[in-house]
């Protein structure tokens, strides 16, 4: 029954956290040209960790569904499945890194010093991930494979 619970959980989409995502500008999708661009007048500097707490939580949540798919791995529900994966961590994290190389303040150090290695245990968590690599090896070593393009 745990298991069950704990898989529920993890594949369940997260919708707030501490009331962050419906009013986190960081949170919001990019609008205007080039597919989007940050709005950088309405970030806040206390904005970043939450928002990039709840985009880590969120892609987890994505490469988990993707890894426990119980139907067979291919190319279009794995691998194009992960390059999809965390829009709004490829967004907040874009903003992380300017606020990181630009503009950086005394106010953003201590965020960054917190934020950083969970950017890294997100990487090994997804890494290290047995269920989505045997997904993954299954891809490479089918047949099919030999029907994709180098693109």
């Amino acid at each position: 029954m745990k298991k069950i619970i704990l898989t529920i959980l993890m594949n369940a989409p997260i919708l707030v956290a501490n009331g962050q995502e419906s009013n986190n500008p960081l949170l919001k999708n990019w609008t205007g040209p080039y597919g989007g661009v940050p709005a950088f007048n309405e970030y806040k500097i206390n904005d970043l960790k939450p928002a990039i707490e709840v985009a880590i939580q969120e892609k987890l949540n994505e490469i988990n569904a993707i890894a426990t798919n119980p139907k067979p791995a291919t190319f279009e529900n794995t691998i194009v499945a992960m390059e999809k994966a965390g829009k709004k961590l490829t967004q907040t994290y874009a903003a992380f890194g300017i606020f990181s190389s630009n503009m950086s303040s005394p106010e953003f150090e201590p965020i960054e010093a917190e934020i950083t290695p969970k950017f890294s245990e997100l990487n090994n968590k997804i890494y290290q991930n047995a269920k989505l690599f045997q997904r993954i090896a299954s891809i490479y070593n089918a047949k099919e494979k030999d029907k994709l393009t180098a693109e």
